[in-house]
């Protein structure tokens, strides 16, 4: 866990509280801005001043993303769609899909850690990507082929991923001082473009092991079992079906024969 000193803005609880209980505003967002300290900065052992300091908002953030995940209920207050205080294990599209981006950098980068593309880029650019797709195949779709046009360049050359609720930070700030960071986040971008398409086009026979391929063994063995307990626990229940075409599903005539996943037993 990361603890960086920070100061909040006067009224910040008030604000806080007055941001949950309307609808979204992007004037109350910034209003539970914080000021947190940076070691890289000139006068950072001396200052006392927090206008100097770094304008930063993870609440604003959080709420910001929150809000994305859930586009078709913009028009409710805001602590009817965060459940704020409380744990809720439903991830929804955008999440998933965010967790998937993740994993498929992680495992590209697993030897190269220290200069691999950043998450904060990444949630954000899913974010503005994501358009409130219903479900997860056609979310990541969206996603991996929209990420790439929020992505803006200055006067100067130098590329901005802004910070959707704080206009003084650019994600991609520190590209220039470490350029091989930039290059790396588009070479998993373009490599992660290509593969999201292959897995919908390539031969089913052939799915698994390219999935193992980006996304590691471990993943992919634990995401497999789990399908084949799910599909044991429909055959337990005798909820499997099959079709007039011969196909095996939950809708259908009802299979009578029952499979207990193992061979003869006295």
């Amino acid at each position: 866990m990361d603890i960086l000193p920070c100061v909040a803005e006067p009224g910040y609880e008030e604000h806080l509280a007055a941001l949950v209980s309307t609808e979204f505003s992007q004037d109350e967002i910034r209003r539970i801005a914080v000021r947190i300290t940076d070691n890289e900065m000139r006068n950072y052992l001396i200052s006392k001043n927090i206008r100097e300091w770094m304008l930063s908002n993870p609440d604003g953030y959080a709420i910001w993303f929150a809000l994305k995940c859930r586009q078709n209920d913009i028009g409710k207050q805001i602590r009817d769609i965060i459940p704020i205080g409380t744990y809720s294990p439903q991830k929804t599209v955008l999440q998933r899909v965010v967790q998937i981006l993740k994993r498929h950098r992680d495992y590209m980068f697993r030897n190269d850690s220290d200069d691999k593309p950043i998450s904060i880029i990444m949630t954000t650019l899913a974010a503005q990507a994501y358009q409130g797709e219903p479900d997860i195949v056609d979310g990541l779709l969206k996603v991996v082929a929209e990420m790439r046009k929020y992505i803006r360049k200055d006067s100067q050359g130098n590329y901005l991923i802004p910070n959707p609720v704080n206009v003084e930070e650019n994600f991609a700030d520190k590209w220039k001082t470490h350029p091989r960071r930039q290059t790396n986040f588009f070479r998993w971008l373009t490599q992660v473009e290509s593969d999201i398409e292959k897995i919908f086009t390539i031969n089913r026979t052939e799915l698994p092991a390219f999935l193992k391929n980006i996304f590691g063994e471990t993943v992919i063995y634990s995401a497999y079992a789990r399908m084949g307990k799910d599909f044991k626990e429909v055959v337990d229940r005798n909820d499997l079906k099959v079709t007039p075409a011969c196909s095996i599903g939950l809708v259908g005539k009802g299979m009578n024969a029952r499979n207990t996943f193992y061979g003869n037993e006295e």
